[in-house]
């Protein structure tokens, strides 16, 4: 009986050695630093204008730390991330701008069923902050047709890939839902 209870204690104690193979691991901290395309429509002040996929890409700063472990399946992390971008309208009559900037804190679980060091497989929500800026003019530039300020609440769903070129700098991609954009892509650090 004490041979079977240190065989099962040295194999719970291996399990945490043995996930310590993957990319993200209880503890580590990593950093996003990227661009965003395709900016979403603003219809929540109900002009009716649609500015749609904007000319201006977002810029985007993200972190997240690795804090609970769930078994052999993966780790899930808090974090958050700052995104800001732009878009241009150019219609018949009038010309439209718009800015908006949010800050939104994630939480992600991150598989680690392949026990790669390479790929960080992970999936997500968010909820946080965004600050709308429109502004309407006519083609002529000369009237100020409309505009509006405000925030508004930003709840988010997203997933996304690193691919590690180095044990501390790699790439990602992300695919969003209720963010600024819907796709980012650029660098990422392992602290």
């Amino acid at each position: 009986m004490k041979k079977q209870l240190l065989i099962i204690a040295i194999a719970l104690i291996s399990i945490p050695v043995f996930s310590q193979n993957n990319v993200m691991n209880k503890g580590d901290i990593m950093m996003n630093v990227g661009i965003g395309f395709g900016f979403p429509e603003y219809d929540e002040y109900n002009y009716g204008y649609e500015f749609g996929f904007g000319i201006m890409p977002s810029i985007n700063v993200s972190g997240e730390v690795g804090l609970f472990p769930t078994g052999e399946i993966g780790i899930v992390t808090l974090g958050g991330i700052v995104s800001a971008g732009s878009s241009k309208y150019k219609g018949y009559f009038y010309d439209g701008k718009a800015f908006s900037m949010e800050v939104i804190f994630r939480g992600a679980w991150h598989l680690s069923i392949w026990n790669n060091t390479d790929w960080d497989v992970y999936a997500g929500l968010g909820m946080g902050m965004r600050y709308n800026s429109i502004k309407f003019t006519t083609n002529a530039g000369t009237n100020d047709l409309e505009s509006s300020r405000g925030s508004s609440f930003v709840v988010s769903e997203f997933i996304g890939a690193r691919y590690m070129m180095k044990e501390n700098f790699g790439f990602f991609g992300e695919f969003t839902n209720g963010e600024i954009s819907f796709t980012k892509v650029g660098v990422t650090f392992k602290l």
